[in-house]
């Protein structure tokens, strides 16, 4: 694994953990399946890097950030079982229409489902396809902000990856009746990113064993 791809699986362990759903998957299973994960989004920020002025290790932070708040990095986001209300599809969480306009693969003649089938699954493939989709939409709304929210660019450009509208998300209410204030989405999101600028050192929790080939 690339010294990025460390990095960004270290990342995801310490801000989200797997095995919060041990019927679904057990803590070691999951930081299996997130080392693929985490090279597959290594791997696409690096492809998207020469369009984030910070390069590639501060949009892998970035990005790590928003799919981590908006889909988990859970196992049920990635094979597609689970989907957000919307029709949001795999961990970059994004609804057909915006998938189709950023997807870095051929849609034309592709339905909705289809396209999901493509972006959803635990292959390095079809992660690939969704981080590729999901940094693309990335790196544009980073360039929106610049032009539409220069009081904070970065708030601005997690806001508008999220609303496709807006430089500060509007407050909504959960079917449960929870108020959420204006800006909740996005400020999550900044508050992590400031944390994983914070933590520039590969450091892994003490119950992950790093495999022999990874280590090197």
């Amino acid at each position: 694994m690339s010294a990025l791809g460390k990095y960004v699986l270290s990342l995801i362990l310490a801000a989200f953990p797997p095995g919060k759903h041990p019927e679904v998957e057990t803590r070691d299973a999951g930081a299996a399946r997130l080392e693929v994960v985490a090279l597959a989004e290594a791997d696409s920020a690096e492809l998207f890097s020469d369009r984030w002025p910070e390069g590639a290790t501060d949009l892998a932070r970035a990005g790590t950030s928003a799919f981590g708040w908006s889909m988990g990095f859970r196992r049920d986001v990635q094979v597609g079982t689970k989907r957000g209300p919307a029709g949001e599809a795999c961990f970059a969480d994004m609804q057909p229409l915006t998938l189709r306009t950023f997807a870095q693969f051929e849609t034309a003649g592709l339905t909705n489902e289809q396209m999901a089938a493509l972006v959803v699954g635990l292959d390095y493939a079809s992660l690939r396809r969704c981080f590729d989709a999901g940094f693309a939409g990335l790196v544009h709304a980073r360039v929106v902000a610049e032009r539409r929210c220069k009081s904070d660019v970065v708030r601005g450009t997690f806001a508008l990856y999220a609303s496709g509208r807006w430089c500060q998300t509007p407050a909504f209410s959960s079917q449960g009746s929870r108020v959420f204030p204006a800006g909740w989405i996005e400020g999550a999101r900044v508050q992590t990113l400031q944390k994983f600028r914070a933590r520039k050192e590969t450091v892994f929790p003490s119950w992950y064993v790093v495999p022999a080939e990874a280590s090197s």
